[in-house]
């Protein structure tokens, strides 16, 4: 008798929230303004440095060497950005030069170059 009482009790709760209709005024529209404000920063990129591994304007060479990268550093990000006439292919979200030089000092001399450049970048990896 208890079950079937607690039943019919949640079944009025539910039927009552689901078809209850109510209006919400909001008073607070310059607080409003300064998160949309805050949320519009959030979306602009963030400027820090990436390692270019690479550039020609030939993509299949670009893209070969992003391949051999990223099988030996699948944890590091890696990009392709193409700036006409050629494809850059770049490594790496680092918020300062010296996290980039870093990576600069671990990968072995097989890149044709290893220049450290100052870029937009995405958010950096946490693990």
């Amino acid at each position: 008798m208890k079950t079937f009482a607690r039943l019919i009790g949640y079944l009025s709760c539910f039927f009552w929230a689901h078809f209850t209709c109510a209006q919400i005024e909001v008073n607070g529209a310059a607080q409003f303004k300064v998160l949309a404000d805050s949320a519009q920063r959030i979306k602009t990129p963030m400027m820090g440095y990436r390692v270019v591994l690479g550039f020609d304007s030939d993509k299949s060479l670009i893209d070969s060497l992003k391949l051999s990268f990223q099988e030996k550093n699948p944890r590091i990000e890696a990009y392709i950005i193409y700036e006409p006439p050629n494809f850059r292919f770049v490594v790496g979200d680092y918020r300062t030069e010296i996290e980039a030089l870093g990576l600069v000092k671990k990968l072995p001399p097989e890149y044709p170059i290893m220049l450290v450049q100052k870029m937009p970048i995405n958010l950096p990896r946490i693990d």
